[in-house]
């Protein structure tokens, strides 16, 4: 929003002084520039009436291939992470709690140094670990990932995700629910929560234009469940998937998607809307192994790539697919006319 000099001040005090049903919602790449504005905004007589919060949800423009373009979307803008905030025009407009003020944060950031965790090796370091690299915050999602056998994967803030060295690490929050032993345990075929129910065998030629439909099985749309495939991107644009077991009304199911930014992707539905587990970016042409696993129990979902953990989210809700077939080769299970193909 400017600093006090320019002309953003002076419209948005009459907007306040003159509108006060105006509401007004910004988004920046960052939570201290969230705070940041609210300060400023604050300032010209506008209140919170959403605190500042991530936001998960992709942006319509990635969910399209038509505007992917450089033409149509030439700032090339995609909101994987994208910090939200909404204010009530007029004093004494809100009820809900401010979000902290950037000076606030800065004086957080300063006490979670002085608690910080000294990182030597990457295995110190475990997914879902809270960090700061290089000064920034960010969350653990792989250790010693392809391509970088010494380094630890960080998604900052701003959804970017990143590589760092142990010595450009420290850990500011432990993740005390998982343990890097325990991710393994999560891959045991044995645990009967994982109980081999349907098997399929390939392969399957995917050109972008083709897929094929397994008839609805609700034995294999468990509350719990891994779900397995090995599977070779060759090329396409915009979001592409292998396999589907989804419906829309609810959000109900899961899939597996080569998503928007090129990365392995894998979501399910809660019943609202979609809770998304983003992995490493695509090695064009190599075959990769993928699964997808869900724990009812401690409602956990996780990604895994050629057996590594590369993402989880904790506290997700997961409603399974009622009645639609499981789709290879493409998306939208819900609707005869499949999307997404993959290739």
């Amino acid at each position: 929003l400017g600093d006090s000099e320019d002309l953003w001040e002076a419209p948005m005090k009459r907007i306040a002084e003159l509108q006060d049903d105006a509401l007004l919602v910004i988004t920046e790449r960052t939570m201290t520039d969230i705070y940041e504005d609210e300060e400023r905004l604050e300032l010209f007589g506008f209140t919170t009436v959403v605190p500042s919060r991530n936001s998960n949800f992709p942006s319509p423009l990635t969910l399209f291939d038509g505007v992917r373009s450089d033409e149509e979307n030439p700032i090339g803008l995609t909101i994987w992470n994208m910090s939200l905030c909404a204010f009530k025009a007029g004093p004494g407009a809100t009820s809900r709690p401010r979000s902290p003020k950037a000076s606030d944060v800065l004086e957080d950031k300063a006490k979670l140094l002085d608690a910080a965790i000294e990182v030597k090796v990457p295995e110190d370091c475990a997914i879902g670990d809270r960090v700061l690299a290089r000064g920034m915050e960010g969350e653990v999602t792989g250790l010693r990932c392809r391509g970088y056998p010494n380094g630890v994967e960080v998604r900052l803030e701003t959804g970017e995700r990143k590589h760092f060295l142990p010595n450009e690490l420290s850990i500011v929050a432990k993740d005390l629910a998982l343990s890097n032993a325990s991710l393994a345990d999560q891959l045991d075929l044995q645990d009967p929560r994982f109980k081999l129910q349907l098997r399929l065998k390939g392969p399957w030629i995917c050109d972008g234009n083709t897929m094929e439909d397994v008839p609805f099985n609700e034995e294999v749309n468990p509350a719990s469940f891994v779900v397995s495939l090995t599977a070779r991107c060759d090329g396409g644009r915009g979001f592409r998937s292998p396999l589907s077991s989804r419906d829309h009304e609810p959000p109900s199911g899961y899939v597996l998607y080569v998503d928007g930014d090129d990365r392995w992707a894998f979501w399910l539905g809660d019943g609202h809307y979609w809770s998304g587990v983003q992995g490493p970016s695509v090695e064009l042409g190599r075959p990769t192994e993928l699964q997808g696993v869900y724990d009812a129990q401690s409602r956990c979902v996780r990604l895994f790539v050629d057996g590594q953990c590369v993402g989880q989210k904790h506290g997700v809700d997961f409603v399974p697919n009622q009645k639609r077939p499981l789709r290879i080769g493409a998306g939208r299970s819900e609707n005869p006319v499949a999307r997404y193909f993959f290739h």
